[in-house]
């Protein structure tokens, strides 16, 4: 196999060998370090001018006329790569590498993503060895250049990552300049938070390409999915989308690029950015340009940080007399770090502000702002010196009201032409009670050890807006360490479920998630199929705490599956050790949800955010608990009655475009305080009072949300019903 010829050195080769030279490009930025490698991505060249004035020089997947992209690209001066294709001839790929707007080839974007082919689950849809014989064959080809490889956000989301770690590499060997993409902000769960994500994903990739090789990285600079996107999901603030640049280049990226599309509507190009955006790109690339040679051929250190509070990464590049000092706080919280620096290092000038102050015992203390980032340096001739902290726009969220008083006083809402449904929210925490008998793990659910486990009730689609046509009944209980859970499926068409494919979530089945560390960035992940069978992974924290795969992970699951009229059940044992949990740390992050593959398909939840939405998980508190609070019910576990203290608050829906967080999606109307007897489960006792009642139904406005709150006797617990929306009666 022959080995990837470095950009570098690539027309050199091309001499030896005879094979014609490729047209010098009017830029280079893989040869060229006086420049910075700054992209865009799927852009029309009629965008170049505009692109070109925020910075721009490279333009990544070109347009099918692609030799007149390339020509169009040049005039201003700008370059791009072309997806390589075994299809055209010699003569159509010579006409494009002519043009001086040509730099290289690429190949399909996110290989490493998953996909179903021939009913068949990929943890990746095109194999690192067919981009292996792509590459040798281009490299064979009368139009050898480099190759671009770009790769998926599995790289930092450990939560979305489908191929091993081990696999990487071969994908990394595959091409001249790889490449990723993660969004924070725009598409991942509780982004703002976790825009450590880019130097996660870029230090890993890193570390699979090899030293040598140029690393890139794709970085959001629009609200990328629109109108759909997740509650808290929106654009980068222009400090945040500055942190992920210098986060980036702190973690070794050679080159940074923008994905700068917006779907749900479609908008694209500079248009679908904000003006600050815009401003900031502006600015940073600017930057980028000037210090291209320090950045790209000075010697690049990284920084001893003694944090006192938050996290900081710091790192420090040297070329002559030119030195430049890199922190940035990595965090959304203020930070405060000393950063030791190199020794012999001059007296440092702050590139925007007052700067910290000289140094002190060869070390400066920063005190960053919420991802601020500080830059430092000497040497540096005409560099400019106004690269000040953009300070955060306050974000816009609904208005809230206090409670204007009890519930009573709400009026009624008109009737509706079906019954009420409710959708339960990931603000639920309930109790799990300890079964005074062990079940027997046969699939049978009649057995009365079952009777005193908490009800896993009231599933709703994904979306909250509608109850599946096909409810799905679950228990759960502890005993002895170990965790029971038990699922009665409703199914009207039994012989019809799906148990054929090896991927047990393509067949009829049941997921069960926990996340031990309640962090919502990992979880231990088990789905059981109607047929009984197990498939099984997890994710464990790393160093960021974010989830890392956990390929040896072999819990002791004991799982039976079974049949009742108009059914299909499953139970299943797991220790709670095997899952992660830890005496003193009682709070779980759980949620349920179900495939069902009959009449088209129908997916149902136990809270509303998703399959696999770790930060819209309900919580499980595995403390020891007389009273449970589920599905709109207190349930006495004793053998005694008890007085319960609850708080029932009523919302009404706000406008959720503009919520920033999930209580901003709320106007508060009535709250009250209520003394509950719950009596003792006995022969002619249910054991249980219901608090969701037919006269605080109705005053629960459409799409409004109900919350209860278990105050006494402890643990505390919560659950909160939406209102799911029926038709008004006529």
């Amino acid at each position: 196999m022959r080995r990837a010829i470095r950009p570098g050195v690539l027309a050199a080769v091309l001499l030896l060998t005879g094979v014609p030279v490729l047209a010098a490009p009017v830029v280079n930025p893989l040869v060229d370090t006086t420049v910075f490698p700054i992209a865009v991505w799927a852009m029309p060249a009629s965008t170049a001018p505009a692109f070109a004035a925020l910075g721009v020089n490279v333009f990544v997947a070109g347009e099918r006329n692609a030799r007149g992209w390339c020509d169009s690209l040049a005039a201003q001066g700008c370059v791009g790569f072309v997806g390589w294709s075994s299809r055209r001839t010699a003569a159509q790929r010579e006409k494009i590498v002519a043009s001086p707007g040509f730099l290289g080839w690429m190949h399909g974007d996110e290989p490493d993503n998953p996909d179903v082919v021939d009913d068949v689950f990929l943890p990746y849809h095109v194999s690192p060895q067919q981009l292996q014989a792509d590459y040798q064959a281009m490299l064979a080809s009368s139009t050898p250049a480099p190759m671009y490889l770009n790769l998926g956000q599995g790289l930092a989301n450990g939560m979305a990552q489908s191929t091993p770690d081990s696999v990487y590499p071969a994908f990394c060997a595959a091409a001249d300049v790889v490449c990723y993409d993660v969004y924070p902000t725009s598409t991942q769960e509780n982004g703002a938070a976790r825009l450590h994500l880019v130097a996660r994903g870029m230090e890993r990739l890193r570390r699979f390409a090899g030293g040598d090789k140029p690393a890139w990285i794709w970085l959001e600079c629009t609200r990328i999915d629109g109108a759909h996107s997740d509650l808290g999901n929106r654009a980068p603030l222009p400090h945040e989308l500055r942190a992920e640049v210098w986060m980036s280049i702190l973690s070794g990226a050679a080159g940074i690029g923008y994905f700068p599309h917006q779907f749900n509507p479609y908008r694209g190009g500079p248009a679908a950015i904000p003006e600050a955006l815009q401003a900031e790109m502006r600015l940073t690339n600017g930057l980028l340009h000037q210090l291209a040679p320090l950045l790209r051929t000075g010697r690049r250190q990284t920084l001893a940080v003694e944090p006192e509070t938050g996290q900081v990464s710091a790192g420090g590049w040297r070329r002559d007399e030119q030195c430049l000092l890199v922190a940035a706080n990595m965090r959304p919280e203020p930070a405060r770090a000393r950063v030791r620096l190199p020794e012999g290092w001059p007296e440092l000038k702050c590139l925007g502000g007052p700067g910290p102050g000289q140094p002190e015992g060869g070390a400066l203390t920063l005190a960053l702002r919420p991802y601020e980032v500080v830059l430092m340096g000497a040497g540096l001739g005409p560099v400019r010196q106004d690269y000040s902290y953009p300070e955060p726009t306050r974000q816009v969220a609904t208005a809230r009201l206090p409670a204007v008083g009890p519930i009573a006083a709400l009026a009624e809402q008109p009737p509706a032409s079906q019954p009420i449904a409710w959708a339960r929210s990931q603000q639920t925490r309930m109790a799990v009670p300890v079964l005074t008998g062990r079940p027997q793990v046969d699939g049978t659910l009649a057995e009365p050890a079952w009777a005193g486990a908490a009800r896993l009730e009231g599933w709703s689609y994904t979306s909250g807006k509608q109850a599946p046509s096909q409810p799905t009944l679950g228990r759960i209980g502890q005993l002895n360490d170990t965790l029971y859970l038990a699922f009665r499926a409703d199914e009207d068409r039994l012989d019809s479920l799906v148990t054929r494919y090896a991927a047990a979530w393509r067949n009829d089945c049941v997921e069960v998630w926990f996340d031990a560390a309640n962090h919502r960035t990992s979880f231990a992940h088990l789905i059981v199929t109607s047929k009984g069978t197990v498939e099984l992974s997890r994710t464990v924290p790393d160093e960021w705490g974010e989830g890392r795969r956990d390929d040896a992970w072999t819990p002791a699951v004991t799982c039976r599956s079974g049949r009742e009229p108009g059914a299909w059940t499953v139970e299943l044992a797991v220790p709670l050790a095997d899952l992660g949990c830890q005496p003193g740390r009682p709070v779980i992050g759980f949620d349920a949800g179900r495939e069902r593959q009959p009449g088209g398909g129908e997916n149902s939840v136990w809270t509303t955010g998703g399959f696999n939405k770790a930060w819209y998980f309900g919580e499980l508190d595995l403390s020891p608990a007389t009273v449970t609070l589920a599905n709109g019910q207190l349930i006495n576990h004793g053998t005694s009655p008890v007085q319960a203290r609850v708080e029932v608050q009523v919302s009404a829906a706000g406008d959720s475009a503009q919520a920033v967080t999930w209580e901003d999606r709320w106007v508060d109307l009535g709250r009250d305080t209520l003394t509950v007897s719950v009596p003792a489960q006995t022969l002619v006792d249910s054991g249980q009072v219901s608090l969701l009642t037919p006269q605080l139904r109705v005053r629960v406005p459409p799409a409004g949300r109900v919350r209860f709150v278990l105050l006494e006797p402890q643990p505390r617990q919560q659950e909160e019903l939406v209102s799911i929306v029926p038709r008004r009666a006529d």
